[in-house]
């Protein structure tokens, strides 16, 4: 039986590999429509609160089941449940903590919901297999000093940590905004300057609202939550010694690099000069020659935007 998986997991493992680079070719393109650039012509729209909680909920249930479906619970060594809790706790954050802490949450198109859904779904399948089968030999000879598994440890800490950090900055930011919404401002009234603590700039009339993010790592990047994702899974997929974690890294960045992209261009066209010139998409200190117009490749032509990308 479990030869005969292996082979369907492996074929799991490419169908995530070619879905990533689907998605990213049409990412590059296209705004993924939720968020900032929710869109109701991509069909019917969902709860955004409940519709998150759902979908981010999958990946733990699909996770479990794949570890624990077959495998004595008892034979599973202290790495294993380490890495197990690893995956654990970056999903009941993201579907429970992060779903009741959120100001608010935009509403999400059904196809993007039901396209989460089924990535979370293959992609806890992978990895929970991985843990108690395909990588049971592995994870059980991996001691809990090795090297490897240190680096992972702290890789992951320090991507949650910047993850959690940046998202609470961007709740300050909401909240303030909503504040400012509830007060009904006389139109074309400049907002008041946001103070250190909310870690913000006020925004333009033309941002409806929206304020530039400051402190952290957004001194650095338009989008260090995505960059602490990026962190936060490395370390996992080293922590595993995993292809399954290794390959939820590259779809990771190939949903979330093409949407770090457009955020950073939204935010230079909507705040002008106001914006730091120094800031770039996703990626702290990873500079290039011009300053203006590098010319990245934004499809065929990714991007030719000033530094946007790196």
């Amino acid at each position: 039986m479990v030869d005969g998986e292996l082979a369907a997991w492996w074929g799991v493992l490419g169908l995530l590999v070619v879905s990533g680079l689907g998605a990213l070719v049409a990412l590059l393109f296209i705004a993924a429509p939720f968020g900032k650039f929710a869109n109701s012509a991509w069909g019917p729209l969902l709860d955004g609160r409940l519709s998150w909680g759902l979908f981010e909920a999958i990946p733990l249930a699909a996770f479990w089941t794949s570890l624990l479906v077959g495998v004595d619970a008892r034979s599973l060594g202290g790495v294993q449940w380490a890495v197990a809790g690893l995956f654990s706790l970056h999903y009941i954050n993201r579907s429970l903590v992060y779903t009741v802490r959120a100001p608010a949450i935009a509403p999400i198109p059904l196809v993007v919901s039901l396209a989460a859904a089924a990535f979370n779904s293959l992609n806890g399948y992978a990895n929970g297999r991985w843990v108690s089968v395909f990588g049971d030999g592995v994870l059980k000879a991996t001691k809990p000093y090795d090297p490897r598994f240190l680096v992972g440890l702290v890789m992951f800490g320090v991507g949650m940590w910047i993850n959690i950090s940046s998202d609470n900055i961007l709740f300050a930011l909401r909240r303030k905004r909503t504040r400012q919404q509830a007060e009904a401002q006389p139109q074309g009234e400049t907002q008041t300057q946001g103070s250190a603590e909310h870690a913000a700039d006020a925004a333009p009339q033309k941002g409806r609202g929206y304020s530039i993010p400051r402190g952290g790592l957004f001194e650095l990047v338009s989008c260090p939550h995505y960059f602490g994702e990026f962190v936060e899974w490395a370390g996992f997929a080293i922590a595993a010694a995993s292809p399954a974690g290794a390959v939820f890294v590259f779809f990771t960045m190939a949903n979330l690099v093409p949407r770090a992209l457009k955020q950073h261009a939204w935010y230079r066209e909507t705040f002008g000069d106001q914006y730091p010139a120094n800031r770039k998409a996703v990626f702290p200190y990873v500079l290039c020659r011009r300053r203006r117009h590098c010319g990245w490749w934004h499809g065929w032509q990714l991007y030719k935007h000033r530094c946007s990308f790196i």
